[in-house]
């Protein structure tokens, strides 16, 4: 079932820039053929969001429109890298200090490999928002995990 699950809070807003910052990180695991992922900057409308989540040897990066999951208005990353594997826990880092502008980094949470550290921009950014958690399993048995969760707000 494809589904996510967002952390609202009236003192949580991922605001970047004049002065703000923040810092995401969470880890994530999924089986072959499911998705585990990481919700960032979700508006109001609980629509409007960026996804980094990853499905066996693929990455992805992907931002919202107002029809939510589906409706893809900007493909950041979409790649296959060697090194990403299902049934692996990745510690997933968020940053951003300008709206628009994000630190990725991907590690292996169990051998400290670094397999994705890139800075990625969108020219039209959703500010602010919420965090959360997004799961898509496509295949039997589906185990799909995530821990360790923690924003850094300024």
């Amino acid at each position: 079932m494809e589904s996510y699950m967002l952390y609202r809070n009236a003192e949580v807003d991922m605001k970047s820039g004049d002065g703000h910052y923040f810092q995401l990180t969470a880890e994530m695991s999924s089986s072959p053929e499911s998705f585990a992922g990481i919700i960032f900057n979700a508006q109001n409308d609980n629509k409007r969001f960026y996804l980094l989540r990853t499905t066996n040897n693929m990455l992805q990066l992907l931002k919202t429109g107002e029809n939510g999951l589906g409706h893809w208005v900007n493909i950041m990353v979409n790649q296959t890298f060697e090194g990403f594997a299902p049934n692996t826990r990745y510690l997933v880092n968020i940053a951003s200090s300008q709206p628009g502008s994000f630190r990725i980094q991907v590690t292996n949470a169990d051998t400290n490999a670094i397999v994705y550290d890139q800075a990625v921009s969108d020219p039209a950014p959703y500010v602010g928002g919420a965090p959360g958690f997004y799961y898509f399993g496509l295949a039997n048995p589906v185990s799909i995990s995530f821990d360790n969760f923690n924003l850094e707000l300024l």
